[in-house]
């Protein structure tokens, strides 16, 4: 089975695979503890190996740091052993991607009430793929991204929904 590893991290978050990237040392692993410890389950960090079945990726740990996260100024922690098995998952399919960039990085938005939107071809495989900046309440911000971005593949679109609510008044 083919397959490639990127510099990566990944968490599934309300069931949803999601690949987070960005550069080194901007906050990729801190966002992911948060993300734990709001209930999220943990997938990888630092790399992410991905294979493909049928039409769709799967993303996993490699096996020398699954379960293993590595925190600047803490070390490496044991995931499973700090916040328990139930917390890892050793593969999900990959749903989504972010990238987190820094303030001065990032695009200039055009519409505020629309993310940053593009694809990401990985192995012959376009994944939707959203830019955020790296802020303090990024935890929160990606995890209600993650929850209404779930509410649209389920076919309920809330900025048609407010748009055609306020042209109708």
């Amino acid at each position: 089975m083919e397959t490639v590893t990127i510099h990566a991290n990944m968490m599934v978050i309300e069931d949803i695979g999601v690949l987070i990237t960005g550069k080194a040392h901007l906050g990729k692993s801190e966002l992911c503890l948060a993300l734990l410890d709001r209930g999220h389950r943990f997938v990888t960090d630092d790399a992410v190996k991905i294979h493909q079945r049928e039409d769709r990726l799967i993303g996993t740990a490699p096996s020398s740091i699954q379960h293993f996260m590595q925190i600047d100024y803490i070390g490496i922690l044991n995931i499973e052993k700090l916040f328990g098995q139930n917390t890892c998952s050793d593969c999900h399919f990959i749903d989504v991607g972010i990238e987190i960039k820094s303030l001065d990085e990032i695009a200039e938005i055009t519409d505020p009430l629309q993310p940053i939107h593009t694809e990401r071809e990985i192995m012959n495989v376009k994944i939707p793929h959203f830019q955020f900046p790296c802020t303090h309440q990024l935890p929160l911000i990606i995890e209600t991204f993650i929850r209404n971005y779930k509410l649209q593949m389920s076919g309920y679109n809330a900025y048609q929904h407010f748009c055609s609510q306020h042209n109708h008044r």
